[in-house]
């Protein structure tokens, strides 16, 4: 009997090691096509933006962006982050969530307006909505690094965003990083009432101070840059909210 034990023990843990190096394979491999895939859509968007930006003159070929895909509206930059992509114009904010801007599908999507804006005017909303998918910090890609902005270390140095449009490039300052649902106030795109007293809101919801409040009631225009929150099972979104500045 001892023996017998002895042999099952022998055969179980060899099966056990089997299992463990299948695993182990099959692990190996789709981790291998999840970076293939990663490094096909940086090489591809570095590919873009060498393209369509000119860094010298701080400059967007939009002629150029309108050969890939006409619906494009806009290009969003964040200092000194790899956020730097076209945004694209969306008749629901289902129709590029898993599209890239060539309109083939992919986990990653694209960077696009919200939906209510698709027959509007960049420079005459009073807030643009951006939306892109959250694919971690790590991964370098969509609006993934926002979710760095919920340490307010993180803050200084990448305070500023760009939103380039055919017709004038905006500048943004970051005022509030906060967690929210599609029903709050800083969603909103047509704000009713005191638009001073809105962006007063939206800063306070902030979960740490951004920037001062002095000159809001002079803010034009406010970005809304919103992504999944992947650590937190609420259905909140990580929201960084930016209001137009001077330079």
């Amino acid at each position: 009997m001892a023996e017998k034990r002895k042999k099952a023990g022998t055969v179980l843990r060899r099966v056990a090691l089997l299992l463990f190096i299948v695993t182990l394979i099959v692990s190996l491999f789709y981790l291998g096509n999840d970076v293939r895939d990663l490094y096909s859509v940086k090489l591809k968007y570095i590919r873009i933006e060498n393209d369509a930006k000119d860094e010298k003159t701080k400059t967007i070929d939009f002629e150029r962006l309108w050969k890939i895909n006409p619906d494009i509206v806009a290009w969003i930059e964040i200092e000194n982050t790899g956020i730097s992509y076209p945004v694209i114009r969306a008749k629901s904010n289902d129709e590029y969530l898993y599209r890239d801007i060539e309109g083939n599908y992919s986990i990653y999507g694209s960077i696009f307006l919200d939906e209510r804006l698709h027959d509007t005017e960049i420079i005459k909303n009073r807030n643009n909505i951006i939306y892109g998918h959250n694919m971690g910090s790590w991964t370098g890609v969509m609006f993934g690094e926002l979710k760095e902005y919920l340490d307010s270390s993180f803050l200084k140095g990448h305070e500023s965003v760009t939103l380039y449009t055919p017709d004038i490039t905006l500048h943004y300052t970051i005022a509030s990083v906060m967690h929210a649902d599609i029903s709050s106030g800083v969603y909103e795109t047509d704000i009713k009432g005191d638009y001073g007293e809105w962006i007063r809101k939206q800063m306070e919801k902030s979960i740490y101070p951004c920037v001062s409040e002095k000159s809001l009631n002079e803010c034009k225009r406010a970005l809304t840059l919103s992504t999944c929150d992947t650590t937190h099972d609420t259905g909140e979104k990580i929201v960084v909210f930016c209001t137009e500045s001077d330079d």
